[in-house]
């Protein structure tokens, strides 16, 4: 796995308008369930009336370098692809066990209850191969969201900041206040 690449989602807090774009392009283009999300949107209000603001957040798998899903799974399902060293999850090896959405801190895995099988961001690699971007940058009106090799996107974005955590996220952000 030396060869693979780093891949990296990049968010700017400042452009994100909560919209959900990217939560339906990736539910659409994952055929996902009803209640089963890869991508996530949170809102956070602060502040009383009349100073109040909100923030979103987009988010999906963070592509930890410490992936304590893939520790977890007991079957191995939860694996690094050796291409573009994305997480990733075998659904034809996954037993539904829960295992990984328990482990992850930040709630990427979620067991699809009609499958039976977990599902997690797998980075849209099949576009990505093909010199695409997930669907859910595409989708994005906002243009928020953008992704792509580690060291491409901290180029292009030099005031995006690696997101902090206990597992080493590789997700990207351009803090609000830039």
């Amino acid at each position: 796995m030396s060869d693979a690449k780093e891949m990296a989602f990049v968010f700017d807090e400042a452009k994100c308008i909560g919209c959900k774009s990217c939560v339906i392009a990736c539910k659409d283009k994952n055929d996902l369930s009803a209640g089963v999300n890869m991508r996530y949107v949170d809102e956070v209000e602060s502040g009383t009336f009349p100073d109040v603001k909100v923030r979103y957040t987009s988010h999906a798998c963070h592509n930890c370098e410490e992936c304590v899903c893939v520790d977890g799974c007991p079957t191995g399902a939860f694996h690094r692809d050796d291409e573009y060293g994305c997480t990733m999850v075998d659904t034809e090896a996954c037993i539904g066990c829960g295992a990984c959405e328990e482990s992850c801190p930040y709630g990427a895995p979620m067991v699809d209850a009609s499958i039976q099988k977990s599902r997690l961001c797998n980075k849209c690699v099949d576009l990505v191969a093909l010199g695409k971007r997930p669907a859910c940058v595409d989708a994005c009106l906002a243009r928020c969201l953008d992704f792509g090799e580690m060291s491409e996107m901290q180029a292009a974005y030099p005031e995006a900041q690696r997101m902090t955590g206990e597992c080493s996220p590789r997700t990207l952000v351009v803090p609000k206040d830039v």
